[in-house]
This record gives C-alpha cells, structure tokens and sequence, in this order.
C-alpha cells in the first residue's frame, strides 16, 4: 500500500483582517474590499501579536452556517478583537452548543455585535478570559421559544464591560479563576 500526502503550512497575517457574510474565503481578507467569508477563517489566519494587536472586522448582517458557512465554536486567539459594525449579527444554528469562546486568551475586545440562538435548543456563551477581555455595545439574546435555557459564563481576572445586554439568557456565571 502506497500513502500519498501533502505537507499544507500556512503563513499567519500580521495585521487585521476583514470578513463579511457576502465575503469570499479565497480573498485575501486585507481589506474591507476583499473579504473573507467565515470568521473562523480570519481567526485561523490572523497573527496573534502582543506588540501590535490585530482586529477582526466584520462588516454588517447575518453569520450563520446556513447563511453563509460559519464555522462555530469561534476560539479567538490572544492579542486579537473582533468588532463589528452597525447591524452585525452572529446566529447560531442547531447543532452549536457553545457558539462562542473566548477560552484561555488575553488581551481581546469583542465590539458591537448581537448573539443570537436559531432554535429553541441550549445555549452557552463562553467568555473565559484569564485577563483583559474588553466587552463593548454586545447583545447577548435568548430564543423567546427556548425551553431548555441559554446561558453566559465569564470568568476571568479583569474584564471591562461597556453597554452589555443581556435579553432573556436564563443563566449569568461570573467567576474568577484563583
């Protein structure tokens, strides 16, 4: 038996990158004229870089795996933010139990953005930041026909919240790690 296979390394971005839900991921994501589709895409390719923190734009509308092939969990990466403009909202889909983390990393803003669950399924947004996670204009919302409970969970050392809702979320961890 003969195995043939291919080595694929792949050179991080050094800067921000762009991403909208008409976007394509075989832009180059370095402007907001060539974006890339999938968030997760951006967050795989940009650098993590304390010296010169990068961001994550994303342009205004809906990201969804049904809509536009978003990949979930979204893990981002330390020294890097996501921010969004006007109108930009993230969906998640059925199968996503834990749509979104900021697990382990530091140094993150997460800007001007609604989260919001497709079905009446459980939800958890994980927020889990040992320091410096920067919340700003965020919407966290409930599917009004979830029966199960959706649920945020912060935990972390220093944490800035700047005009955080929270609509219908039936459970609110905060905890810091010792």
């Amino acid at each position: 038996m003969t195995l043939e296979y291919e080595h694929y390394m792949y050179e991080e971005i050094d800067q921000d990158l762009y991403v909208s839900p008409n976007g394509n991921n075989n832009n180059d994501g370095l402007t907001p004229e060539t974006p890339l589709q999938a968030i997760q895409k951006a967050v795989y390719l940009i650098k993590s870089n304390p010296d010169n923190p990068h961001t994550i734009h994303l342009a205004s509308g809906d990201y969804s795996l049904a809509l536009n092939n978003q990949i979930f969990p979204i893990d981002i990466k330390n020294y890097v933010s996501m921010v969004g403009e006007e109108n930009t909202n993230i969906y998640f889909d059925d199968e996503y139990f834990e749509p979104f983390s900021f697990t382990r990393t530091s140094n993150n803003n997460l800007e001007n953005i609604n989260f919001y669950p497709r079905t009446s399924n459980s939800c958890y947004y994980f927020l889990v930041c040992p320091e410096n996670l920067k919340l700003k204009n965020i919407n966290f919302n409930s599917n009004e026909e979830n029966v199960v409970g959706n649920n945020l969970i912060l935990e972390g050392y220093s944490m800035i919240v700047d005009s955080v809702n929270i609509h219908g979320v039936t459970g609110i961890y905060r905890s810091v790690a010792q």
